[in-house]
């Protein structure tokens, strides 16, 4: 679909057709056994989805389907996350608390004059649509993002999934890579260009002075007011430091797939519904 939609029946029935996939999906969550190939058509939807999506966002007059598409890509989206969840494999929630969403964001900042805007939170020009002052609030201690102009919601998985358009799988693939924690079969090589370039940023002199600019600032209010968050916050600043100087001397987190704590309690999808 190149250049202007002139024909809106097409249209038309590509969004019925997602919207029979992702309802197929959905379906596919309660059924026993699960397809082996679901994994694929899922990856594959999601893409095709995103790439319709951002083309209509370029052209006008398409609101309302775009607003479906939204929709829909939210739910599949969803269904990935609980498929990998319930197939022991949900890194992604791991990889969040490991992750720094200010060192992500950073990296493809075009702003030089990064703000602080709150005791542990940077203010950036928001990289998903145009603005000339900054309104993409990345709060560090909670590992979250959030834009006050597009109201886009961030954490480090589906950042890079936004930003870089990858699937769930890829992403979580790219942050283990980033941040040296090994998982099996991690097809992302240290050559790779988006780990070079996401990695020589958490290296540099830049960030980790923009790290200790903010920490600094917790540090002071909690001298103020001893809460629950700003010690959180103290934690992650700290996490972060430590993650900088553990990569710098190579060394890796070897994850254990049987280690439960990591894993987000998730809903037996394999029990019937109503139970």
């Amino acid at each position: 679909m190149e250049g202007q939609f002139t024909n809106s029946d097409i249209l038309y029935e590509e969004v019925l057709y997602f919207e029979q996939l992702v309802t197929d999906l959905e379906i596919e969550l309660f059924t026993i056994p699960r397809s082996l190939d679901v994994f694929g058509i899922i990856t594959t939807g999601i893409r095709e989805l995103h790439i319709l999506r951002r083309k209509l966002q370029n052209h006008k007059g398409y609101e309302c389907y775009l607003n479906q598409l939204d929709d829909l890509y939210q739910r599949l989206i969803f269904i990935e996350d609980i498929m990998y969840a319930n197939c022991n494999c949900p890194l992604g929630f791991y990889l969040n608390e490991q992750a720094s969403i200010t060192h992500l964001v950073y990296t493809n900042n075009q702003c030089s004059n990064i703000k602080i805007y709150s005791t542990d939170s940077f203010m950036f020009l928001c990289q998903f649509h145009q603005e000339k002052t900054p309104s993409l609030g990345i709060t560090e201690g909670k590992g979250v993002g959030y834009c006050f102009g597009c109201g886009i919601s961030l954490n480090a998985v589906n950042y890079l999934m936004e930003f870089e358009n990858l699937s769930y799988q890829e992403a979580v693939q790219l942050l283990s890579k980033i941040y040296l924690i090994d998982i099996s079969h991690n097809p992302v090589q240290e050559n790779d260009s988006l780990v070079i370039k996401y990695r020589n940023t958490l290296l540099s002199d830049d960030f980790k002075e923009l790290l200790e600019k903010g920490y600094q600032r917790v540090l002071k209010r909690g001298e103020q007011y001893n809460t629950y968050e700003i010690l959180s916050s103290i934690k992650k600043f700290e996490h972060d430091f430590q993650t900088i100087e553990r990569i710098k001397r190579n060394g890796h987190i070897p994850f254990d797939n049987r280690n439960k704590k990591y894993f987000l309690k998730m809903p037996d999808f394999n029990q019937p519904m109503g139970e």
